[in-house]
């Protein structure tokens, strides 16, 4: 049990990159860094509209206050990760831990934001409305680091919100639609509380991957919420496609990558109709979605066991690269790492993601 601050809730090409040319990525980096002596761009999408290396947005979990030490270590080293770190990467505090507090995930924040003052920091939460149960929704509303509240829609999550909250009907899968109409109401409620909290924080959608489920109106569910908070704001989806990397490697990232984008651009459309005997017509939609807002995510260890069924545990470091490459050619972008800092160290010495994020100590 765990007590928080309750908020009222209104209930081809990047594949053959060389080094030099991921340096020259680097490069730009460094100077719109140093020119003004400050941050780099403002994102205002999950990832940048850009080529190759420059595209390449990390989402980094963070489970503990220890994570932050590895990444904040600027000797390689000795194994710290920051030089590795750009401006347009997202900090990821994830808050759905039983043994978590209010107080230590603002503890959390806070050193992140110390450490990393140009980075976007965003919370990934549950569903949960009760601020004593361990998938708060609201977790880091009211923190002035956190940019942007994802909450977790999955079965595990919404079970642990009815545990919680005996209103709370079962969870459902299918038909499409239904669930679709769960989802509205928990993204209402959250955009609700945003909007009522003055925080102006943005907001987003961590789904299950299912082949029955269209991510394209998700989006589209998504943004409208989101507008609720500002005039023409937008939201974020990033898809549970680990097991697409486990299965099928990069090819398998890849095909998910592109049935994804085209549900994307299918969502920009609907069919009207036109009375008896006339061919329904395609209604154009506005404002289209926006496929950079779009992540994907990739499970991985530098410790793998073949054999068991969680990519997390299953998967290995030259899969994770590869599924990374893949992703990125097929102009997706914003990719979050489900791993240990251990397990991104032994990442970044692969040759693939060093030529994406080259080590300007030479480390790798």
């Amino acid at each position: 049990m765990r007590l928080r601050l309750i908020v009222s809730a209104a209930l081809a090409a990047l594949l053959v990159l060389s080094p030099g040319a991921a340096l020259a990525g680097k490069k730009r980096h460094v100077a719109t860094k140093t020119a003004a002596g400050q941050c780099g761009a403002d994102v205002r999408t999950l990832y940048p509209q850009a080529p190759g290396a420059d595209r390449f947005t990390m989402v980094i979990r963070i489970n503990t206050l220890k994570d932050i030490e590895i990444y904040a270590n600027s000797d390689e080293y000795s194994g710290g990760l920051k030089p590795r770190i750009r401006d347009r990467d997202i900090f990821l505090i994830n808050t759905r831990f039983k043994d978590t507090d209010a107080a230590t995930e603002q503890a959390i924040a806070t050193r992140l934001r110390k450490n990393f003052p140009c980075n976007r920091i965003y919370a990934l939460n549950g569903l949960a409305y009760s601020a004593y149960s361990e998938g708060y929704m609201f977790s880091l509303l009211n923190a002035p680091e956190v940019s942007a509240l994802l909450v977790d829609w999955e079965k595990l999550d919404w079970d642990v919100a009815r545990a919680s909250d005996a209103g709370t009907p079962a969870w459902v899968d299918s038909p499409f639609y239904s669930m679709l109409r769960r989802l509205k109401g928990r993204l209402s409620v959250l955009a609700k509380t945003v909007a009522a909290s003055g925080t102006g924080k943005r907001i987003g959608l961590v789904p299950f991957a299912r082949s029955d489920w269209n991510l394209g109106i998700m989006a589209r569910t998504i943004d409208r919420q989101a507008a609720r908070i500002a005039p023409r704001s937008r939201g974020f989806q990033s898809s549970q496609t680990q097991k697409s990397c486990q299965t099928g490697g990069g090819t398998g990232m890849q095909s998910t990558m592109k049935t994804l984008f085209t549900q994307y651009k299918q969502a920009n459309f609907k069919k009207v109709k036109r009375g008896k005997g006339k061919k329904p017509r395609m209604k154009r939609l506005k404002p289209r979605t926006q496929k950079l807002n779009l992540g994907v995510q990739i499970s991985f260890t530098s410790t793998p066991n073949p054999g068991h069924p969680d990519p997390v545990k299953s998967v290995g470091v030259s899969t994770a690269a590869q599924c990374t490459a893949y992703a990125l050619y097929q102009k997706a972008g914003a990719i979050l790492y489900w791993a240990r800092p251990q397990d991104m160290d032994a990442l970044f010495a692969n040759s693939t993601i060093c030529a994406l994020r080259p080590s300007p100590f030479g480390v790798c």
